[in-house]
């Protein structure tokens, strides 16, 4: 089997069990606030059906279900298949991906700098796979439970996120080439400095230029208000508690996922290498030519 072939396995199990560890941190940190906010988007769709209004105050639109007349939308996964089996399945499969995106820019990252190991190259594409591909989005773009925004602006808002991983991860690899090629002249640590700072200043721009969620939904916040009916409160405006426990659990499972598989493709790659003398193939040498692991 070639490196290639290897690397590509070694992140696909590493992704894959991270992506369990991470689907059983949902379960615990994810799922009681998203319940949360299922619950709380079923009252608000009731109590602006009461008072036959469909929408609440502050310009949010949420396609209430006239649930008064008798109306439900029915679950295609009924809850608690989503709640157990759904959430290992689609957490473990991103899991996976997140795998094999680690391994192939450990694999990319050892082309560019040809003296890093492989354990050492997917610590630090994994870091960096955090970093660009997850946190920098997430700080503009923090996971929303149901009933911020709507079905309108849903298009709008899944673009703003992809425009915002997209400069993200393009700007972080562009950085990394550029490093490697600034530290033969200024050394490693001034490189890292300097196109440290300069990724930093095209995220912050795209991140000012970007809109907000805020201005995607049309209203002042993000969080809806409260339900009105005249001057009298059908019911309170979006919990801060449920918002805040659903975007921290979020964090926490990413961190999971990306954390072990970057950490367990990083343990397999340097036994293999501690084994068979070898790990990944570096650019220009013979087939089969692989580096030591350090």
């Amino acid at each position: 089997m070639s490196a290639e072939s290897r690397i590509v396995l070694a992140g696909a199990g590493a992704g894959l069990v991270a992506g369990l560890l991470g689907a059983v941190v949902s379960l615990i940190t994810v799922e009681p606030s998203l319940s949360a906010a299922i619950d709380y988007e079923s009252m608000r769709s009731a109590a602006e059906a009461a008072i036959g209004t469909g929408t609440a105050t502050g310009g949010h639109h949420h396609g209430a279900i006239d649930l008064a007349a008798g109306g439900s939308e029915e679950e295609v996964v009924p809850r608690a298949v989503q709640a157990s089996v759904g959430v290992f399945l689609s957490v473990g499969l991103f899991g996976m991906a997140m795998g094999l995106l680690i391994a192939v820019a450990a694999y990319g990252l050892q082309k560019v700098v040809p003296d890093l190991s492989a354990r050492r190259a997917a610590l630090v594409a994994g870091t960096l796979a955090l970093i660009g591909g997850f946190l920098v989005p997430y700080a503009k773009y923090p996971s929303n439970p149901p009933a911020i925004g709507s079905h309108d602006d849903l298009v709008a808002r899944t673009l703003a996120w992809y425009s915002m991983f997209a400069i993200s991860v393009f700007a972080m690899t562009i950085a990394v080439v550029v490093a490697a090629r600034l530290s033969a002249r200024w050394g490693w640590f001034a490189a890292i400095v300097a196109v440290g700072v300069g990724y930093l200043v095209v995220v912050l721009a795209a991140a000012a230029f970007l809109p907000s969620v805020a201005q995607m939904v049309g209203a002042a916040s993000e969080m809806p208000g409260p339900v009105m009916d005249g001057d009298d409160i059908v019911l309170d405006g979006y919990p801060a508690a449920v918002i805040g426990g659903f975007r921290l659990g979020s964090l926490l499972v990413a961190t999971t996922i990306f954390g072990g598989a970057t950490v367990l493709l990083a343990a397999v790659l340097g036994f293999r290498g501690r084994g068979r003398g070898a790990a990944v193939a570096t650019p220009g040498t013979a087939s089969g030519e692989l580096v030591p692991a350090r």
